[in-house]
């Protein structure tokens, strides 16, 4: 099971990746500097988060750094 806190310009967001994604996914996710995740939001006591179904690399896709 893998925990990430993954952000944009507005937001962050938990992604709780479950057992057998994280098998998957583990070499996207430790090499990968941008992510691009998709799966189920799950609302618990105020708390939102994203139970990731796809976890793929931004390369080739546009994206835009921020200085925070």
């Amino acid at each position: 099971m893998c925990f990430l806190v993954l952000s944009d310009e507005f937001e962050l967001i938990n992604v709780i990746v479950f057992p057998d994604r994280y098998q998957h996914f583990c070499r996207t996710i430790r090499n990968e500097r941008f992510l691009l995740v998709s799966g189920t939001v799950q609302r618990q006591h105020g708390v939102v988060n994203v139970i990731a179904e796809t976890v793929n690399a931004m390369k080739n896709k546009p994206y835009f750094a921020v200085d925070y």
